[in-house]
């Protein structure tokens, strides 16, 4: 890995959470709820009953932190991240990046790919040499020749500061899988 940060952004995509089940975030909210419900009667029955008391509160506490570490990066990245970013064709341009895979976009819409393992089964061409369009607002489509493009779309978003790119085959922002993407190199 690169930047000293990626390690958290990873971390912070193996914790979030999403759903498009109907009422699955309230779902979600209430077993965190009874978790830290659970944990709390935990502790203090610990404490009243005066019976294991050390290990009864380090169970309750490491339980509690658990759920606040889990609702913590799943607020931060709800924050952090926009589906609907404004960008212009120059912010594409140049080589993006995500673990072996590599997208270098050129001027005169010029494109050429390599997809990694990672994205083995999401991508039927997995190297070449194209073109791109932009295609809608946030998405990019990557073109073999006239009559052939890779599916499915790539589409920008935003992550804090950084525009990214995301393969777009997940269809409704809930069922997202929260890779981060491809990011700009430097």
């Amino acid at each position: 890995m690169g930047g000293e940060g990626e390690w958290v952004e990873e971390l912070l995509e193996h914790l979030q959470f999403s759903t498009a089940l109907p009422f699955g975030y309230a779902a979600f909210f209430g077993l965190c709820l009874l978790v830290v419900v659970g944990c709390v009667a935990l502790m203090i029955s610990g404490v009243a009953q005066r019976k294991s008391i050390g290990v009864r509160l380090i169970v309750g506490a490491i339980g509690i932190a658990g759920v606040l570490t889990v609702l913590g990066a799943n607020l931060f990245l709800e924050r952090e991240v926009d589906f609907n970013p404004v960008f212009n064709d120059s912010d594409i341009t140049g080589t993006w990046i995500d673990g072996d895979s590599r997208l270098e976009f050129h001027g005169g819409k010029k494109v050429r790919f390599h997809f990694g393992d990672a994205y083995a089964g999401r991508e039927p061409v997995m190297d070449g040499d194209g073109t791109w369009q932009r295609h809608n607002d946030f998405e990019i489509e990557i073109m073999l020749n006239a009559n052939a493009k890779t599916s499915p779309p790539i589409r920008m978003i935003r992550s804090g500061d950084d525009l990214r790119m995301i393969i777009d085959d997940f269809g409704d922002p809930d069922m997202w899988d929260h890779h981060l993407g491809f990011k700009k190199g430097k």
